[in-house]
């Protein structure tokens, strides 16, 4: 690491070298080609045969391994076309895949080398898992300290270990939209059970709420808290899926533009993640170590410091990302005017 940007309190972020900020980028281009490679490889699932029926070829394709499968129509020059063009889009999409796996294993060993990342393996494999399965980035954005690994990412440092540790992870569950409740209709994997295939040890927990691994890893799927909370009934995501806890005055984050980013984790390999705003993030974490009445004195302290660490790499590296009027309209005018970071100002 190069340049360290010191507090007056606390290391707040480093710098990348040179060499680390050139196999940074180089993982990110990688692993978007890897993604569109993916979606393009989903695109010939199943396979193409021709079955003979009552004397005549017909163009069957095979939907799943089930053997469910149904008619493109007899054999004719169109459905040869059809046919030709699946098996050649198949076998070039499927390389293309295999690829861009060995680069990413390759730039993998690079990245643990110079030590550019840092989220535990077993958090990023459920991003990769919800990512995978259509779920990040739709209902779920995640939240509190593990949002951070999005902002280091976006912004090519990385934060002290000290600042991000945590046993846990949190998924805002976001259910406004009728549209996006589609994620968990009955032909979608339940989130536990998402969850579960990257660690079968998972249990959900009798809270509801929470599922944790033998190793003690937690993950925590919660909701913004109504504006009265003895109306806020729980509500099942779907059947033996979880029940989001609500969380007081998360509607702000809930409402908050949100980011996207791919970042590599400890080791090497690239991830996806979605979450709030920086700049959202930044006057949350400053209410909730400042302001927040049922805050426990220790975690106060270490929302000032994280918010403290965003906001600088904001105003440092994140031109883009201006405070302005736009991004705080979700929260009351208020919370802007107490939790603005120094250096950064907006008219509200």
């Amino acid at each position: 690491m190069e340049n360290i940007n010191q507090g007056a309190d606390m290391l707040r972020y480093f710098d990348f070298s040179s060499q680390q900020s050139r196999l940074y980028i180089n993982s990110q281009q990688t692993y978007g080609a890897w993604v569109a490679a993916k979606r393009d490889v989903e695109q010939y699932r199943g396979w193409l045969t021709w079955k003979k029926v009552n004397g005549s070829e017909y163009l069957i394709k095979i939907i799943n391994d089930k053997g469910s499968q149904k008619s493109l129509g007899p054999r004719s020059p169109e459905t040869e076309v059809i046919f030709d063009k699946f098996k050649a889009g198949k076998e070039r999409s499927q390389s293309r895949l295999m690829s861009l796996n060995g680069i990413i294993h390759e730039q993998a060993q690079l990245n643990k080398a110079v030590k550019i990342g840092h989220m535990p393996a077993g958090t990023a494999k459920i991003l990769r898992a919800m990512d995978e399965r259509g779920v990040l980035g739709r209902n779920m954005v995640v939240v509190g300290t593990n949002a951070i690994y999005a902002y280091e990412a976006l912004a090519g440092v990385m934060f002290p270990d000290e600042l991000m540790e945590t046993t846990d992870v949190d998924f805002l569950w976001d259910s406004r939209s009728k549209l996006t409740m589609s994620v968990w209709d009955a032909s979608k994997p339940k989130i536990i059970e998402i969850i579960k295939s990257v660690d079968p040890t998972f249990v959900r927990q009798p809270n509801g709420y929470s599922a944790m691994s033998d190793k003690g890893f937690l993950v925590e799927i919660i909701k913004p808290e109504k504006k009265a909370p003895w109306l806020d009934f729980s509500t099942v995501i779907s059947e033996g899926d979880f029940t989001p806890s609500p969380i007081k005055a998360l509607n702000w984050l809930v409402n908050a533009p949100k980011i996207e980013a791919a970042g590599i984790d400890e080791k090497g390999f690239p991830f996806p993640i979605v979450a709030p705003d920086p700049r959202a993030f930044v006057i949350y974490k400053f209410w909730m170590g400042r302001e927040c009445p049922d805050r426990a004195a220790i975690k106060r302290k270490r929302d000032i410091e994280q918010a403290e660490a965003v906001a600088q790499v904001i105003i440092d590296k994140l031109p883009t990302f201006p405070f302005s009027k736009e991004v705080f309209k979700m929260f009351p005018r208020k919370i802007v005017e107490t939790n603005m970071p120094l250096g950064g100002s907006v008219s509200v």
